[in-house]
């Protein structure tokens, strides 16, 4: 292919990408380099090679005209349009009639919409390489929308286990924010990097001669030496000097290069006179493509004059026909011809643009792109534009709309009266978009001018992401000089909102403290009825029950909220079923909160993502389903690590170390110890490896040390119920029996107060491990069996059986120990289960080999019941959305599970897995 000169070794290594994504071995490359350097064909050949291995081919190219435009860069690849939605009933048409519905304006919106879209695009391209192997090439990726960005970062994460290609390319800046995220995974993946020098002296002489179709003379040597090995400027230059430009064959050759590199690509339209060149110039100004009906308004010539004057260009290669419109042979074609006008032009043509096609009804978008690019400050239409297409993007692309009234306001005069409700707009723009903190730091430095009107908006905006940071106390406080200027607003929120929403914050904040002010909103909302009321209202009150201790209560009044945010949840947030899920999770219902966590409310709210994961985690780890645990903590430390939320993430290490301590792999305890934190719950469980290894003297010290923290009130009734199981046989262990007093006494005041059935266990147990008691052993036993804690009760049948055998019940402590066992091998948990066994031999019983055996490494017996599932799903067929839905475990899970599967299976390909599945069950 011509341009591709030099490329010999790139090309070969997409190709190999290309055959390995025809037998179902998706993958990612990116290819970097200078204008003009051979991306762009370099990823046609690609395209050419791919169609003829029998792969679909999509494609899309940005454009500066369109950086703002959300989902610009995908909605060309995939043909997503609103006509989609009228697409046959198939797989792939009901997908694109799902994202075309999201993305259509009448779409009522929520904050995390924007990630709802971006899933249901990878459910798009997941389905459409079902049907055959996918190569999605997108160049010039420093002009994509943040997020196009987005989607190609969540495709390029699952690339390797879906037969989709991604081709990408980009010139070395701009860096975009979302550009530099999606470089940095393709690095830590592994994926393809293609840099593109220049061509060297050689392959640029070979490839002058090979276009000029004879032997370079001394003259045109020189010429090609000055293009630096820029392959585009090199065939300009050819064509200039040879005097034959495409569909012309007349013109001059130069006697030299002019100075600068532009100028090559100037020269294919100096032949074009004068009118026409002006036309082009304008639609520079456009873009490309651009419409011929916008041109038309721009200029203010009709359209037979402009197909007239467009004629010559097209001719010389300088523009194709597109649709309606046209496309530049090149962009550095365009951009020549644009930068050749000075900067004032420019800017008068884009505001003029502006003007008019604002005037004609065009969108937004495209309207304030130009009035941005040629306005200046104190420009008036310039930010009422910006601040209207901030409004069109808001709800599917809040970052995009953040950004537009960044700008919006850097070009309002400080005097001007709209300043203040841009900057309002700024501010909860920032709250949807993150990252909060910036929103929060705007929000201070509005409160700190004073401005009239603001400090309400503002400070309800402050407590809104305050919130969303889980700092309470700092919300309450903003909200709390809300309520006091609330007078002065002059719209509003309904005051008994207000205050139930007050309640909740300090409820968090304050539990012992807000008794009052809880029960006046209760009665307010009984009185009003209003749903927002009494949905904040109830959660305050099942917060501060839950603080304290009053774990059934609160999981009851919870539930109430929930039944409001369950019937009206498309007007509602994720956010508000938070509280309702942890208030069933300290209850131990895990079938509520699983109920809560499948509910469609969560689907397309993605910031919620890891706190439900993390409950997740945790509700796998206590119900002793171990590797169902190990692979949703692995889901929760990527999306902790995307969404900024480090408490969720401290789940990650804590649910891999108790599975390491009880599989005994305690160098994975190091390791994962060594990157956390030296609060309490981590030194407990560094107290449990140096015990485990026989120095009980510093395991001793560290328990010591980390007391008053565990038993800190009034948090240690939430804190403490997970640390215990693990702390207080510490304790014991190495005779700091006070501390171990201590802590059954809270765990029995908990058990008291919170009226479940596995606080009652969880009092009965710790009572019994400190007073040495098998008759509380035993009733904690009992009580375990109307409980989903698979782990606490196989601890307890374990001291139950030691403490029977020490009072030589043999019999009865040998079918304690073993069902401990038995509990212990159906988990995976090798040490603990060795532990009981060595038990179980002093007390001369030989139990035999009646469990499951430890599971391989490797191979089909090496995969958990869900990875089993997973592969038995993916044979039939399924995409990873209908397998999330088909196992109640979230797409990201399921994402989870197979690289696991892959890496065990030693497969490449899910086509190469759905094989080997089928294979099986014949």
């Amino acid at each position: 292919m011509p341009g591709l000169w030099g490329r010999e070794r790139e090309q070969r290594l997409l190709h190999d990408l290309v055959d390995a994504a025809a037998r179902g071995r998706g993958a990612a490359a990116m290819v970097e380099g200078e204008p003009g350097i051979g991306k762009t064909r370099l990823l046609d050949d690609a395209a050419t090679y791919a169609r003829r291995a029998e792969c679909q081919v999509r494609g899309a190219a940005t454009d500066p005209m369109l950086g703002g435009r959300p989902f610009a860069l995908l909605r060309d690849a995939l043909d997503i349009r609103p006509a989609s939605a009228d697409a046959p009933a198939d797989g792939v048409g009901t997908e694109a009639a799902a994202v075309a519905a999201l993305l259509s304006p009448s779409h009522p919106g929520h904050p995390d919409l924007e990630f709802a879209v971006v899933d249901r695009v990878v459910d798009l391209v997941e389905r459409v390489a079902a049907e055959r192997p996918l190569v999605l090439a997108c160049d010039d990726l420093q002009w994509a929308d943040q997020s196009s960005l987005r989607v190609l970062y969540r495709i390029a994460q699952v690339a390797a286990s879906t037969p989709v290609l991604l081709l990408l390319s980009r010139r070395p800046a701009p860096t975009p924010p979302g550009l530099a995220h999606l470089q940095r995974l393709l690095e830590t993946t592994g994926s393809l990097r293609l840099t593109l020098g220049p061509l060297s002296p050689p392959q640029a002489r070979a490839m002058a001669a090979d276009r000029l179709g004879a032997p370079l003379d001394e003259r045109l040597a020189g010429l090609v030496a000055r293009a630096n090995g820029n392959p585009l400027l090199i065939e300009e230059l050819v064509d200039l000097v040879r005097g034959s430009s495409p569909g012309n064959g007349t013109g001059a050759a130069p006697d030299a290069l002019p100075p600068s590199v532009a100028d090559p690509l100037l020269a294919r339209v100096s032949w074009v006179d004068e009118g026409a060149l002006e036309v082009l110039r304008v639609a520079t100004v456009l873009g490309t493509p651009f419409r011929l009906a916008d041109l038309a308004l721009v200029t203010g010539q009709d359209v037979p004059a402009l197909l007239d004057l467009l004629r010559e260009p097209v001719s010389l290669g300088v523009l194709s026909a597109r649709g309606d419109g046209y496309t530049f042979r090149h962009d550095l074609v365009r951009e020549a011809v644009y930068r050749a006008m000075s900067e004032p032009v420019r800017a008068a043509w884009h505001t003029h643009a502006g003007r008019v096609l604002g005037e004609a009804g065009r969108d937004p978008l495209t309207v304030a792109a130009h009035f941005d690019r040629g306005a200046s400050a104190g420009d008036p239409e310039a930010p009422r534009w910006l601040a209207r297409a901030a409004e069109a993007t808001r709800v599917q692309a809040p970052a995009i709309a953040a950004e537009l009234l960044d700008r919006a306001v850097v070009l309002t005069a400080t005097t001007s009266p709209d300043r203040t409700r841009l900057r309002l707009a700024q501010l909860e723009a920032r709250v949807d978009a993150g990252p909060l903190p910036e929103a929060v730091t705007l929000g201070e430095q509005l409160l700190s001018v004073h401005l009239p009107g603001v400090a309400v908006p503002v400070r309800r905006a402050l407590a809104e992401a305050r919130m969303a940071q889980g700092r309470f106390a700092e919300a309450a406080a903003q909200l709390a000089s809300v309520l006091a200027g609330v007078a002065s607003d002059p719209d509003p929120a309904p005051p008994a909102h207000l205050r139930a929403w007050h309640a909740y914050l300090r409820a968090w904040s304050e539990p012992d403290a807000v008794d009052a002010l809880v029960r006046t909103t209760c009665a307010d909302a009984d009185r009003t009825g209003d749903p927002d009321t009494v949905v904040y209202a109830r959660l305050a009150d099942a917060i501060r029950l839950l603080f304290g201790g009053h774990f059934a209560a609160a999981a009851d009044r919870a539930e109430e909220a929930a039944a409001v945010l369950r019937h009206r949840f498309d007007a509602g947030e994720a956010v508000r079923l938070v509280p309702p899920v942890i208030c069933h999770f300290a209850a131990r219902r895990f079938d509520d909160v699983r109920h809560l966590l499948n509910h469609p409310l969560w689907a397309d709210r993605a910031r919620q993502q890891s706190q439900r994961h993390a409950m997740l985690a945790s509700m796998h780890y206590l119900s002793g389903e171990w590797d169902d645990a190990l692979a949703t903590a692995d889901t929760l430390a990527t999306l902790a690590a995307e969404q900024d939320r480090e408490r969720d993430r401290r789940v990650v290490p804590w649910v891999r170390i108790l599975v390491a301590l009880g599989r005994g792999r305690l160098e994975q305890v190091d390791t994962e110890l060594a990157f956390t934190e030296p609060i309490a719950e981590f030194q407990c469980l560094r107290a449990a490896l140096l015990y485990a290894r026989g120095r009980a003297d510093e395991a001793r010290t560290i328990v010591a040390a980390i007391r008053d923290a565990v038993l800190a009130p009034p948090e240690h009734r939430l804190t403490i119920r997970p640390l215990w199981p693990v702390y207080l046989p510490l304790c014991l262990a190495v005779h700091e029996r006070d501390t171990a007093e201590d802590v059954a006494a809270v765990v029995g005041e908990i058990a008291q107060r919170a009226d479940t059935p596995s606080t009652t266990a969880e009092g009965l147990h710790a009572r019994g491990l400190v007073d040495d008691d098998p008759e509380a052993l035993l009733a904690a036993v009992a009580a375990y069996r109307d409980t989903p804690l698979a782990v606490e009760r196989a601890a307890c049948r374990e001291a139950a059986g030691a403490t029977l055998a020490r009072r030589g019940h043999r019999d009865d402590a040998g079918a304690q120990l073993v069902a401990a066992v038995e509990s212990y091998e159906q988990m995976g948990a090798a040490r603990h289960a060795a532990r009981a066994e060595a038990a179980l031999r002093d007390l001369g019983i030989q139990r035999g080999r009646r469990g499951p055996r430890r599971r391989p490494a490797t191979g089909w017996d090496s995969l958990t019941p869900t990875e089993l599932s997973v592969a038995a799903l993916i044979a039939e067929g399924l995409i990873y959305r209908e397998i999330a839905e088909r196992l109640f475990i979230s797409r990201r899970t399921v994402e989870t599970h197979v690289a696991h599967i892959f890496a065990k299976l030693g497969v490449k390909s899910r086509s190469e897995l759905a094989a080997h599945a089928r294979a099986r069950t014949r």
